[in-house]
């Protein structure tokens, strides 16, 4: 009996020990599947704070010459220039080099026919730095992300056993690598491609993927942190994104209508073009009121030819030398209205007329002819996507002001504006959109008229306004460098750039800006080569010498400016008053006077707006958001 009791006592212990070691195994693996969901979370954590700092590469690219250190501003922690394309990985780029989707694609070689990212475009010489990260984001195979997720264009990789840039990063961003994780990997590459009318198009500007890991064991290399031949890995997680351009450089010329334009006295619009949709009313006197241009021959085409008694060759041999604005062009899908013609060109060029008394740049009854297409969603959603240069304005009946996301003080749009910038967005009245549709069907929800008067103001970036009318009048502003744009040609080829062998006039540029025009006079014959330098206010350095070839732009100029950028306003624009800007006036309704005979204020365009490179660096101004998020285990 004693003998079966021990059995049975042996037993019982070896079950409860079998118990009490399966109950341990479970604790253990509760506890392991616990560590791992925490580590996933703090690794998407991490991805994430990768995904948020290439952004911000994109957002505010560096500058300056590269050579002279004080010009060097933006960058990456105050440490890094991402200019330095030492930093990428560009050899792997697999991308599309000829626009056929039936070839295969083709790896990078550094030739002109399958050239790497962003080859050949250096900012400075004789730096091989180049503009990685700058505007414009599209245009060509070295322009565009095209590569693919197994050939991106541009890769950064952690290299175990030595400190590389991903290294130093990591160092930066992570003081305590053992819980959060570091970035291993950084790929950037072609957006994906969406079905639009039939037509397939690039959905954003690049995908960029990042990959990050956490290891144990990790070893130091001075005081880096770094990954050596025998860490650990114990948790790994990717995050992609798609990167998109916030549209801020929709607008075509000095000041746009979606509807009608009046202007009753001088046009003091310059260097690009004036658009409306609807009817444009402009003075009876068109010699005094509307400034001649390098003639036009058709609406696609300038005057050319190199012929004795061609138009070119009369109109650049002619003695008077000046030319009033060599880039403007006025253009609606209605009608010219007082013009005394119906014609597409009510009045072509005649080698006969004095240079002055051309006004072969004005055109009507162009079916193509629209105002920027800002688009309320899109503005209202970029405006609320949480960068700080974004921000977002909601009306308050009760006052007439405007509390910033509908919360705190309450201000006017001239106390939240001036002397700030970024991207504003001032809602309508009920936070929905401008819901008229045309004519018989106004809009109501619009909140009530805007006049800045009688002040100091300047803005710098877009400002987007619901407002009934928006009026800028007698404001001093702040000193800008403003530039003339490139030396108009006439595009032959109808390709939007300039080609060997297009006429084109060579400017002697003006060197001042002042009221009603620029300073000094726009001279269209050859002259020394022109150079200036400036330096704008937040220091960005500009500098330019001009050729006896055709030149992109011209010199820059340092002057007053209050509008630095874009205004679009879903009501009226009241064009009128003493006010000087640089960039756009759009009106979404129309551009109307309220003073008989009034001139428009100075509106000097922008011509990075129509290149793809505004914002200048020089504005705190998102250019990017980022969508279409996808977290991989």
């Amino acid at each position: 009996m004693r003998g079966s009791a021990l059995m049975v006592m042996v037993l019982l212990m070896a079950c409860l020990t079998v118990l009490g070691l399966g109950f341990l195994a479970m604790a253990d693996t509760e506890t392991m599947i616990a560590a791992s969901g925490r580590d996933s979370e703090q690794l998407l954590h991490t991805a994430e704070t990768g995904m948020r700092m290439v952004k911000a590469w994109f957002d505010q690219p560096v500058t300056g010459n590269p050579s002279i250190t004080s010009q060097v501003l933006h960058k990456f922690m105050g440490t890094y220039d991402l200019r330095n394309p030492a930093l990428y990985d560009r050899s792997k780029r697999l991308f599309d080099h000829d626009n056929d989707p039936n070839t295969p694609r083709v790896l990078a070689d550094g030739t002109a026919v399958k050239p790497y990212y962003r080859q050949g475009r250096t900012l400075w010489s004789p730096s091989a730095y180049l503009d990685i990260f700058h505007k414009p984001y599209r245009g060509d195979a070295v322009t565009e992300f095209r590569g693919t997720e197994a050939g991106p264009d541009l890769l950064l990789i952690d290299t175990p056993g030595a400190v590389d840039f991903l290294d130093k990063l990591n160092q930066l961003l992570f003081t305590d690598q053992s819980r959060t994780g570091r970035i291993t990997q950084i790929a950037l590459y072609a957006p994906p491609m969406i079905a639009v009318g039939g037509v397939m198009k690039r959905a954003g500007v690049c995908t960029i993927k990042i990959t990050v890991s956490k290891f144990r064991g990790m070893g130091t290399i001075g005081i880096v942190p770094v990954v050596t031949s025998t860490s650990l890995k114990v948790g790994e997680r990717t995050l992609k994104a798609v990167l998109n351009e916030v549209p801020g450089t929709l607008a075509n010329g000095p000041i746009e209508s979606c509807g009608a334009m009046s202007v009753t006295g001088n046009l003091r619009a310059h260097w690009g073009k004036v658009i409306a949709s609807g009817n444009i009313t402009i003075a009876g006197n068109l010699d005094a009121a509307v400034p001649s241009a390098f003639p036009y021959k058709t609406f696609a085409r300038r005057i050319s030819g190199t012929l004795a008694g061609d138009d070119f060759t009369v109109w650049s041999g002619n003695a008077d030398n000046s030319i009033e604005d060599p880039w403007l062009k006025v253009m609606t899908a209605g009608d010219l209205v007082g013009i005394g013609s119906s014609a597409e060109q009510p009045l072509p060029y005649s080698q006969a007329a004095p240079i002055d008394n051309d006004h072969s740049n004005l055109f009507q009854h162009e079916s193509g002819v629209a105002c920027a297409a800002f688009k309320y969603s899109v503005m209202k959603s970029a405006a609320a996507s949480g960068d700080e240069t974004a921000r977002y304005f909601a009306y308050v009946p009760a006052t007439g002001l405007f509390q910033e996301w509908g919360v705190g003080a309450a201000r006017s749009v001239y106390d939240w504006t001036h002397n700030q910038e970024g991207l504003f967005f001032f809602d309508t009245k009920n936070g929905q959109e401008p819901n008229g549709h045309g004519p018989g069907d106004p809009l109501t929800n619009l909140t009530p008229a805007v006049a800045i008067e009688n002040v100091d103001w300047n803005f710098s970036g877009l400002l987007y306004l619901n407002a009934e009318s928006i009026r800028i009048n007698n404001v001093a502003g702040v000193n800008r460098i403003i530039i003339p744009p490139g030396e108009p040609f006439d595009d032959a080829n109808a390709n939007g750039k300039w080609d060997a062998g297009e006429a084109f006039v060579n400017l002697t540029y003006p060197t001042t800006v002042v009221a009603g025009a620029p300073g000094s006079t726009v001279l269209k014959s050859p002259a020394a080569a022109q150079s200036a330098s400036a330096t704008s206010p937040d220091l960005e350095f500009y500098a330019f010498a001009t050729t006896a070839g055709r030149d992109n732009q011209g010199i820059p100029i340092t002057g007053q400016v209050n509008l630095f950028g874009v205004l679009f306003n879903a009501g009226n624009v009241i064009a009128e008053g003493t006010a000087r800007h640089y960039g756009s006036l759009i009106a979404g309704t129309s551009v109307t006077q309220n003073t008989a005979g009034a001139d428009t204020p100075d509106i000097f365009f922008d011509q990075r707006l129509n290149t793809g490179e505004w914002p200048p660096a020089e504005v705190s101004f998102p250019r990017t958001h980022l969508t279409s998020w996808m977290a991989g285990l």
